[in-house]
């Protein structure tokens, strides 16, 4: 019988994982791992992980004996050394499209509007007795302001598209996007200095990668507005932390809206949380009903394609398949993943 190991949820149950996974008879474990050694512990003879956010180390990853690819719940696979996995034969699998590009960019535009008309802080004030619109000073308004993009994929685009109705100029920078995506997009395409210098709002929307880790640091900071107010819903390494405390405290720039921080979950005594220019949400811009459930089942479909012998859909490794099928001489190729 063939194992697969749910490393940790975020989700209520995995229902989903049962019943597509049902016909295949395996045996289901759910844990809920948060560190390197409880993974080794309940994934050493797993035949398929599901990962959410548990560590899958070098040392998970060659401690595993019949591991044929692991699954991550979402798009970026940080949490995860690619790298190992690959030099093992292993696939690594993220479900890059499972409909979250509305939710997070809902969740980027709701915390720039509140951000814009310091919603939080007016709300904090009338819970205090403080009935005077007059403390939010200052407020400017949103027309007319420009949106700097750091990324300009799925989400970034969407979200360049819901702010077109507020008459926001957009600007981006991404230098892996070709110049008629940003035509298409009606985005003028910058370098990520001038964004900086030029955006009233910048909002992230790039993956956590070397290129990408603390791309947003002091620096970067010091050139930006000082009514800029930056949002962040992709990953927390992406901005420094540090120096964005600093920049908040001293004022380089306005305010900070964030979804991601660089250690989550956030302690209780991060110096974030004693500023009143911050907006903090627990990861959750991915997440909606819908989402969720539609996530879910592309993991475990993923799975069930590796437990049958096809390739799945979403490799992130590519370069182990060569590899993979040395592995698994019977996997199937499907018409579809002839690019393989």
């Amino acid at each position: 019988m063939s194992k697969v190991v749910v490393t940790d949820l975020q989700y209520s149950n995995v229902n989903y994982e049962k019943e597509i996974l049902a016909p295949l008879k395996v045996e289901l474990i759910v844990a809920h791992c948060k560190k390197e050694e409880e993974v080794i512990r309940i994934s050493k003879n797993a035949d398929v992980l599901l990962i959410c956010y548990a560590p899958i180390t070098r040392k998970v990853i060659n401690s595993l004996t019949k591991c044929r690819g692991m699954i991550r719940y979402g798009v970026g696979v940080d949490n995860i050394d690619v790298e190992a996995a690959t030099a093992r034969g292993i696939l690594v699998i993220n479900v890059p499209h499972y409909g979250a590009e509305n939710e997070v960019s809902d969740h980027a535009l709701a915390l720039l509007l509140c951000a814009a008309r310091k919603i939080c802080f007016l709300d904090q004030k009338v819970r205090q007795g403080i009935w005077d619109y007059r403390v939010a000073r200052t407020i400017f308004r949103i027309k007319g302001s420009t949106l700097g993009l750091v990324g300009l994929g799925n989400i970034g685009k969407m979200l360049a598209r819901k702010v077109r109705v507020l008459d926001m100029k957009v600007i981006a920078h991404d230098p892996y996007r070709k110049r008629e995506e940003f035509e298409r997009e009606k985005v003028e395409k910058v370098s990520l200095e001038d964004l900086l210098q030029r955006s009233d709002y910048v909002s992230i929307h790039v993956p956590l990668n070397q290129g990408t880790h603390h791309l947003i640091g002091e620096k970067e900071l010091r050139i930006m507005k000082r009514t800029a107010v930056l949002i962040n819903t992709a990953r927390g390494p992406v901005v420094d932390n540090q120096a964005l405390y600093l920049a908040l405290r001293n004022k380089w720039i306005k305010s900070a809206c964030l979804d991601v921080v660089e250690n989550e979950p956030l302690r209780k005594d991060d110096p974030l949380l004693e500023l009143d220019n911050v907006i903090i949400t627990p990861h959750s811009a991915f997440y909606s009903e819908e989402s969720c459930a539609t996530l879910q089942k592309i993991g475990a479909e993923e799975a069930s394609r590796l437990l049958r012998d096809h390739l799945p859909v979403s490799i992130v490794n590519k370069e182990a398949v060569a590899n993979f099928l040395s592995r698994f001489p019977l996997a199937k190729r499907d018409e579809s993943l002839e690019s393989y």
